[in-house]
């Protein structure tokens, strides 16, 4: 249990961070209506202060006094309006502006999902070449076969695997949420694999992806796919609140899943060989 269950629901006084905040603000649907309405208001705001500014600036500049003479009247207090103007409409102005041109809401939403489950996902567990003799643990080569349906939030990957000792295949779905994760591996029910021998083989696995903040089901599920019948072992986890528009984290995560996998090959080897 982390410090924040333990010490209970935050105080009224207490804001969320600002980070949750802009992730909230970008899953927000904005209308183009509104959005167009939203820039004509922030615009408004803005001008009367830039006026003032100007308009002060003008009158207090040497170059107009020269060229209109003395009859030009320094307002300094027009500069002063519209600093104040300014800096006080800066902030939500600026809120607005994100909201106008950035791009939020259930369509971005879906849009980053593909790309990480479609293109960073099948990347990072592709091993061949140079990668595969350096962070592959052994493992020569792995193909990976995709398929994700657009705009799931779901996609399942085959990886074909090879060494020099061993071949077999891995099935895994990958489910991402906006903010939390499941990982579903596929592991063969040969005879001699039961819940609980599945279990004590993938302890040493299941003990890295704990450290990592994964949770596992109690018990491995059975079910039948392409009349074969699996056994599931499933994990879940939670992901930052700004997960699908951070490339770091979803580059970590791709990688933090490839080590994942890597290591129930290298566990499961005796339930996953061709």
């Amino acid at each position: 249990m982390s410090a924040s269950e333990k010490s209970g629901p935050a105080p009224s006084g207490i804001h969320a961070p600002p980070q949750d905040w802009v992730a909230q603000i970008r899953q927000i649907s904005v209308p183009v209506w509104a959005r167009a309405l939203a820039l004509i208001l922030s615009l408004a705001v803005l001008l009367p202060g830039i006026v003032l500014i100007w308009g002060g600036w003008l009158g207090c500049a040497e170059f107009m006094k020269d060229w209109l003479g003395d009859g030009i009247v320094c307002h300094e207090k027009w500069i002063a309006q519209g600093i104040e103007i300014v800096v006080a409409a800066l902030v939500p102005v600026v809120a607005i502006l994100y909201l106008v041109f950035a791009e939020t809401g259930m369509r971005s939403l879906a849009r980053r999902t593909d790309e990480l489950l479609e293109k960073i996902v099948p990347q990072a567990l592709r091993s061949e070449g140079d990668v595969a003799s350096t962070y592959s643990d052994g493992i020569e080569s792995c193909a990976v076969a995709a398929s994700h349906p657009a705009g799931s939030i779901s996609a399942h990957y085959r990886l074909q695997y090879r060494s020099e000792d061993k071949e077999g295949a891995l099935r895994l779905t990958v489910s991402v949420n906006v903010d939390k994760a499941v990982i579903v591996f596929f592991l063969p029910k040969r005879a001699e694999a039961d819940p609980q021998n599945i279990r004590e083989l993938m302890t040493p696995t299941m003990r890295g992806a704990i450290h990592e903040g994964y949770v596992f089901d109690e018990e491995p599920v059975e079910t039948t796919r392409d009349g074969q019948r699996y056994l599931l072992l499933i994990a879940r986890r939670s992901l930052p609140a700004d997960f699908l528009w951070n490339p770091a984290a979803k580059l970590h995560f791709a990688w933090d899943l490839r080590a994942f996998a890597y290591s129930v090959i290298h566990d499961g080897h005796s339930l996953l060989r061709s």
